[in-house]
């Protein structure tokens, strides 16, 4: 913790020095983005300030990423509504730039706001299209990133293989890329998903591969969660002499880095494995050294816990003055905390203390109490209960919506192909056509020549007509309303971007866009490929482009 606060302090001298605006807005938002979780209401005025640089410096690019910092800030600080406006700007941005690496990001940062707010079934959809995007950049980290997001939100909504799937996907990707760091969080997130399986011989073999990547990384606090993770589920085994051995590990980790809250609330956890393999004396004893350590650092609503601990234990040993003052005291702080539950396991202890006592009035106060505090709790326990159903049905909502919305660009793309290939179909039967039109043409004046006075005057009709239909527009008419099927308003985009253009001009451009060589749009359009060559000149002349622009190239991508 020392050195990440060292090198906060170094980025802090750093800006200070930093002349260069472009320069210091990237570090201003680089350092808020790193203490946002810790700090985010420095962490916001750092990204205000970066993007009012940007934005006097005319700098759209990085103006977007200071606005996803600034969004990421006002996640920690619960500021969800302000944090989605943020987002919609800098998406606007990217969008304009057509760059999709931003949107993804845009998407990513999005997507997390509306799982902080609950709102699962958008924060499903944002992700999933974050990942598509990434997926289709090749970029692997943030792919993993956002993937691993996907997975919470399917864990919330219930959906455990789904989220397994997600959760592998990220692993895969970490693993590839080596980072270790990452990897053992997803690690972590797998092993608890096999929990809610109650596959827990999978669980415990995640947790304990999760645990040695923390060990080969040296980092204590995620060895001693760890340990505290694997705790359970020997608990859960009944497994009491392995869970115990775990925290113990756990313990002297925190108490070596001075994390003096978690080395009393692991001491709690060891009480209550000593109280279940009947150590009443050493849980009693736990639990106070517990209940010393968390007093002294004012951490009441854990204190309120081990005093409840104690209080009851004391009960059970008919120490019953004692344990009426302990439980007393722990009321006091879990009052003022405003800790439910313990309130409501406090004052049922009361009660039966009370009762041991014989202060029958006193007990009848508690469980009085005691039946408000639970009512209490099982309202918002219903409430959450309902929550929970409203998430998974979200989740359900958006995965259906999405299933709809790809079976539909599916079924689009499908046709699209199809009118592009009879549109090439076409074109490809009109330069035909039109190619055999202009032989039989020549043909013809060569007979002419030849011809007596009969026979020339029904030559003359024949070439007339074929003549006309050369000239006629009417081939040009329908291969254009199958071409707008296919290229929508191509033509009429073309025509109000470069209004100079020509009809025949226009004409060559979207033949070009569609790859039809200058001889193939000589034969369709009945000129001569030099007169196409003169055009092509002209085109490029009136659109500005430079020698080095390929034409076609340049047309495709409009």
């Amino acid at each position: 913790m020392d050195v990440q606060k060292e090198e906060f302090r170094r980025l802090e001298q750093q800006i200070a020095r930093e002349l260069d605006p472009l320069k210091r807005i990237d570090l201003l938002n680089d350092l808020a983005f790193r203490i946002h979780r810790n700090d985010p209401t420095r962490a916001a005025e750092l990204a205000e300030e970066a993007a009012q640089l940007a934005e006097e410096n005319q700098d759209t690019d990085r103006y977007a990423r200071c606005l996803l910092t600034l969004a990421a800030t006002d996640e920690t600080r619960s500021r969800y509504t302000e944090g989605l406006a943020n987002v919609s700007k800098a998406m606007d941005i990217y969008k304009k730039q057509g760059n999709q690496a931003g949107i993804a990001n845009a998407l990513n940062c999005g997507g997390i706001l509306h799982r902080s707010r609950s709102d699962y079934g958008k924060a499903l959809q944002w992700f999933t299209e974050a990942v598509e995007l990434f997926e289709s950049a090749g970029d692997v980290h943030r792919l993993a990133a956002t993937l691993n997001n996907l997975g919470s939100v399917h864990e919330i909504g219930g959906d455990y293989s789904m989220a397994l799937e997600a959760y592998l996907q990220a692993l895969k990707l970490y693993e590839m890329e080596r980072n270790e760091g990452n990897a053992a969080i997803v690690i972590g997130n797998i092993g608890n998903i096999y929990y809610y399986l109650n596959d827990f011989e999978r669980s415990f073999d995640y947790h304990r591969k999760a645990l040695k990547a923390e060990e080969r990384m040296e980092r204590p606090y995620g060895i001693a969660h760890m340990l505290g993770n694997i705790s359970a589920l020997y608990k859960k085994q009944e497994n009491y002499e392995s869970a115990l051995e775990s925290l113990e590990r756990a313990l002297k980790i925190f108490r070596e880095i001075g994390e003096q809250r978690f080395e009393g609330t692991t001491l709690i956890k060891i009480g209550m494995l000593q109280e279940l393999s009947g150590d009443q004396d050493g849980a009693l004893r736990t639990f106070q050294e517990a209940a010393d350590i968390l007093e002294e650092i004012n951490a009441e609503g854990d204190h309120s816990d081990a005093l409840l601990r104690i209080g009851t234990l004391q009960a059970n040993q008919s120490q019953v003055s004692d344990a009426v003052e302990t439980l007393s005291k722990g009321l006091e702080k879990a009052t003022r905390t405003g800790m439910e539950y313990i309130l409501r396991n406090i004052h049922q202890a009361l009660a039966n203390a009370y009762k041991q006592k014989g202060d029958l009035a006193q007990a009848y106060h508690h469980l009085q109490e005691y039946q408000h505090q639970a009512e209490i709790i099982y309202g918002k326990e219903q409430s959450q209960a309902r929550a929970e159903m409203q998430a998974r049905f979200d989740v359900e909502s958006a995965k259906r919506e999405m299933e709809f919305h790809r079976e539909r660009a599916d079924y689009t793309e499908r046709i699209a192909e199809q009118r592009s290939k009879e549109l090439s179909t076409t074109a490809m039967h009109l330069v035909g056509k039109n190619k055999l039109l202009q032989n039989i043409h020549l043909g013809m004046k060569d007979v002419l020549e030849g011809a007596t006075n009969a026979s020339s005057s029904r030559l003359n009709d024949l070439l007339h007509q074929v003549e006309e239909d050369l000239r006629s527009g009417d081939d040009w008419q329908r291969f254009e309303e199958m071409y707008q099927l296919v290229h929508h308003d191509f033509i009429k985009k073309l025509s109000e971007q470069y209004p100079k253009l020509s009809g025949t001009e226009l004409k060559v451009c979207a033949l070009m866009h569609i790859n039809l060589s200058n001889k193939e749009i000589a034969d369709l359009l009945c000129i001569s490929s030099r007169t196409i060559e003169s055009h092509r000149y002209r085109i490029r002349k009136k659109m500005g482009l430079s020698g080095d622009i390929n034409l076609a190239g340049y047309l495709a991508g409009l």
